[in-house]
């Protein structure tokens, strides 16, 4: 019954169990995983409230979510092709040239995270923040997230296993290089610290120990 041309767009599109008021959408093609060419101002989602998204192009401008609150994200030059995101610039956290792959997301769970060059794999995120390269909590205010839940991260370079974050408690925190294991933050208190210097880093904190003891001798002669 229904000839209007958004009535007839929404039969060519896939659209499931989306509410909306007070959307316009223009030129918006949903295949399989993948969105293009969307343009989309003033988005209103119940339930996981988004409030303020504009996109336009390949450019996401303003973004706003509330519960897991996010912010005036700004984010430009975003492509999106199947499952794999290429060239994702962030302004103000920046972050440039980002290549991911495998990506899949399911309700507020990022699942299959792998990130190339700054290497992650197998990252499970349920809301999220980071400032500069400091991963904290998952609620995001600004470009702040605040409770973050993230099991088995890996991250080759400086390499980090098994990092657990919950709310603002960091559980089983284990860094390879200079070792620390068995981080437990809860608040601001840090409960259970373990560090385990290698032999080299050992060594030079030895000397300088061993130095300064001789020159406080020196000095009481």
């Amino acid at each position: 019954m229904c000839q209007s041309a958004v009535c007839r767009w929404n039969k060519s599109s896939s659209v499931i169990g989306l509410v909306v008021r007070g959307l316009v959408v223009i030129g918006l093609v949903v295949r399989g995983l993948v969105v293009i060419g969307l343009v989309v101002r003033g988005l209103v989602v119940r339930g996981l409230v988004v409030r303020g998204l504009v996109v336009r192009g390949l450019v996401v401008i303003g973004l706003v979510v509330r519960g897991l609150v996010v912010i005036g994200l700004v984010v430009r030059g975003l492509v999106v092709r199947g499952l794999v995101v290429i060239g994702l610039v962030v302004r103000g956290l920046v972050v440039r040239g980002l290549v991911v792959r495998g990506l899949v997301v399911r309700g507020l769970v990022v699942i299959g995270l792998v990130v190339r060059g700054l290497v992650v794999r197998g990252l499970v995120v349920i809301g999220l923040v980071v400032r500069d390269l400091v991963v904290i909590g998952l609620v995001v205010r600004g470009l702040v997230v605040i409770g973050l839940v993230v099991r088995g991260l890996v991250v080759r370079g400086l390499v980090v296993r098994g990092l657990v974050v919950r709310g603002l408690v960091v559980i089983g925190l284990v860094v390879r290089g200079l070792v620390v294991r068995g981080l437990v933050v809860r608040g601001l208190v840090v409960i259970g610290l373990f560090v385990r210097i290698g032999p080299s880093v050992r060594q030079l904190f030895e000397d300088k120990i061993l130095y300064a003891n001789e020159f406080k001798k020196g000095k009481s002669l």
